[in-house]
């Protein structure tokens, strides 16, 4: 009984890391929602500027 106890804690407990993982996925992509729209940002001035047309590209 205490063997088969232990294997469902075991369990539990690696279910609740994963799930903790995931939480602090979620909770970086919380805290920093700029960096994406960052990127975005940059990739749209960057074709902006390719696509000026007194760009000396």
């Amino acid at each position: 009984m205490f063997r088969k106890l232990s294997r469902c804690y075991k369990a539990l407990q690696s279910a609740l890391a994963k799930q903790r993982q995931e939480r602090m996925y979620a909770g970086e992509l919380v805290l920093r929602p700029w960096e994406p729209s960052a990127l975005i940002l940059l990739v749209y001035i960057f074709v902006f500027i390719r696509s000026s047309p007194r760009s000396p590209y």
